[in-house]
């Protein structure tokens, strides 16, 4: 599941999934805050299972930041 909501400053972003097999999942939220037309700041935060191969079966939570190059 993925939805994407525009504000007047910036850009929501959130993601989801669930495999009922193994009763795992994951869930991720972003915002990015647009400076100008190029420069944006993004925040990102996940918790759950599979965000990449290595950590298939880790349950892990974790916040980062970044800049977000946009409209090139």
């Amino acid at each position: 599941l993925w939805a994407k909501f525009y504000t007047g400053a910036g850009v929501f972003n959130t993601r989801g999934f669930y495999n009922f097999a193994d009763d795992k999942g994951g869930v991720e939220l972003g915002y990015t805050l647009y400076f100008n037309d190029i420069l944006g700041l993004y925040v990102q935060g996940y918790h759950g299972y599979g965000e990449t191969l290595i950590d298939y079966d880790h349950s892990q939570t974790r916040i980062g930041l970044g800049i977000k190059l946009v409209n090139l």
